[in-house]
Order: structure tokens, then sequence, then C-alpha cells
């Protein structure tokens, strides 16, 4: 049996409206704008006849952009938008037990993703240096997370919800314009992610099974690192060009209760190439070299499966819940390298 075979999508209209004001002089500008978007999907699990299933989502995204120039180089701005994200429209299919053919249903009907977002930042810029700092601030509701659950031991990937979510914290960079073709770059961004709602879940009371919570609220959202930092190196003289980069993912929980986390990590990169010149109807030969993982490196970069809890624990309102399973990961392949060569006509 299978538990999914199909074709899924979904169509995107939207409407927008905007204006842009300026004043003193043009060094306020102040963008507002409105979108509506209409988003319809659709899936089709082709596996022993399931129904195709579709759904409607109409979504307001207002957007507020303020930018004020203090001078030449200096420039303060504040940002405001709702936004969203889909789930994936296969996550809507009827799924049927690989193990005995036997319609399962969709209890991860997952419900579209919705943010609003503010922040407020600087930036500077001379003939040296780019620097942008910023604080950020995210109330998240519905958040989504792609993952596998298990229905009789068969893994089927899907999008669920979990919960509420506010995340904040700041961002910062800063770049070198370049000299004597080369341009050095940093960047750190600090999260502070946690959940807002306890995660729906069954326990054992008194010897009957009993809906329960999760006593998730207050704690970190999953796969949502305190700390992300950059440090790199780019060269281009027209001809031969090439990348170095280091970056940084801080530890990062992979259960919803807190109980299990997935250690930080390094990953590295070097990329070289070199534009070659045309020659006949052959223009823009490029070749490029890539070396990822210089290290070798064996970690783990993402979950596969999240989990509610690995380890037994007790409701919200008193019942034994069991252990979920432990999570899955993906590992970073070892050293690799690729190549590219590419031309226009």
């Amino acid at each position: 049996y299978m538990p999914y075979q199909g074709d899924s999508g979904w169509y995107n209209h939207s409407l927008f409206v905007r204006n842009v004001s300026r004043y003193f002089d043009n060094r306020l500008q102040v963008d507002a704008g409105f979108k509506v978007s209409m988003i319809n999907r659709y899936s089709r699990n082709y596996a022993n006849g399931a129904p195709q299933m579709q759904e409607n989502t109409v979504v307001p995204l207002p957007q507020l952009g303020i930018g004020y120039k203090i001078d030449d180089n200096n420039q303060i701005y504040i940002n405001a938008e709702g936004d969203y994200r889909m789930p994936d429209p296969g996550a809507l299919s009827s799924v049927y037990d690989a193990q005995t053919g036997r319609y399962v249903g969709n209890p991860y009907n997952a419900k579209p993703q919705y943010a609003i977002k503010e922040e407020l930042g600087w930036r500077f810029n001379n003939k040296y240096l780019m620097v942008d700092l910023s604080l950020f601030n995210y109330s998240i509701t519905n958040r989504l997370v792609d993952t596998s659950v298990y229905v009789n031991n068969q893994a089927v990937s899907t999008t669920i919800n979990a919960g509420n979510q506010t995340a904040r914290g700041f961002d910062a960079m800063i770049a070198a314009h370049p000299i004597l073709h080369f341009s050095p770059y940093a960047s750190i961004e600090y999260l502070n992610a946690s959940m807002d709602s306890n995660m729906p879940t069954t326990g054992t009371l008194n010897g009957t099974t009993v809906a329960d919570l999760l006593q998730t609220k207050g704690k970190r959202a999953v796969m949502s690192p305190h700390v992300l930092a950059n440090i790199g190196m780019t060269y281009d003289d027209g001809k031969l060009f090439g990348s170095f980069a280091v970056h940084y993912t801080s530890a990062q929980y992979t259960t919803f209760l807190n109980d299990e986390k997935m250690p930080g990590y390094f990953t590295d990169s070097i990329a070289v190439g070199y534009r070659f010149p045309g020659f006949g109807f052959v223009k823009n030969p490029i070749f490029r070299l890539n070396f990822n993982n210089i290290t070798g490196s064996l970690v783990r970069t993402g979950a596969y499966g999240l989990t509610n809890n690995a380890h037994a624990t007790t409701g919200v309102y008193g019942s034994a819940v069991s252990a979920s399973g432990a999570p899955s990961y993906y590992l970073y392949p070892r050293f690799n390298m690729t190549g590219t060569l590419s031309v226009s006509f």
C-alpha cells in the first residue's frame, strides 16, 4: 500500500494598492500599501482513489515603510507589515495507512501562518564601509513546521501548526567596499523566539485516555537558534573571482517541550571561478568550482522529524503524557566539490 501518491498546487490572486510620499526635501519617505491575497490550494491523493481536497484562503497584508535620511551616509528606518506562509498543499490530502490500506484521514490539516512584523534600524554607507543594525519583533500565529509524522511506523511528510510564537532580536551586518578587489563582511543575529501557547496532546489519567495540553507555553520555539553568525571574504577583479565563508548556528531545540536539542555547528565553503573571453557566437563563458565542508565535519544541520516530547512528562491537567519518540536529523554531507560551466549565446 502507498500512503500518498498525488498531485498538488495552488493559485494565488492578489490586489495591491500603494502610495509613496516624500517630505523635508525628500529626506523623509513614507511608503504605505495594502495587499489582499486570495489563495486556492488543492491536492489529490491517487492512492486508493481518495477525493480531491481544496481550500480557499483570503489574507490581508498591510505594509508601512518609513525612512529618514539624516545625511549622505546615515539613514534610520521603520518597517511594519503583515506576512503569511501557506502550508504545503500536499498536506491537504487524505492519508492511507501504508500497512493496512485503511483510510486515516487528515488530522494534520494545518492553518496558514500569519505574522505581524516590526523593524527599527540604522544604515550607514560611505566609500569604505556599509553597516546595518536593526531590532525586530515578530508576532506569529499558527506557526508552520515542516516535519514527518508516523502512521504505524510509516513516515509521512506533512506540515503542522506549532501554536503561536513571539520572536525578538537584532541583526548586525558590516561589509567593506572592494579594497584591491577584496571585500570582507561579517554578520550576526540574536534571536529569542518563544512559544505563546500550550500544544494539544493526549495523556492517561486514572487509567483513561484524556485530552490534555503539553506545557510548551514559554518554551523556546523549535529550530530557533539564539545566534546565527557569518564571516567571509569575496574577491573579484572582473575575470578571476572567489569567496570564502564560515557560518555558525547555535543549538536548536527539536522537541516542542525543549527536552532534546541539536548542538550548534559550523559550516564552511570556498568558491573560485574565472570569466573567459568570448569567442565566435559564445559569450561570457564562466567556470566555477565550489568546495563545501572543507573540514569534513560530521554534524546535524536540521530536523527531519520533530516530536512533542522526547521523554515522558505530565500534562497541564495532570495526566501522564508518554514520550512521543526521539527526533530524527539531517546530516551535513562530508567534504564535497561541484563545478559549473556556463555560457551565453
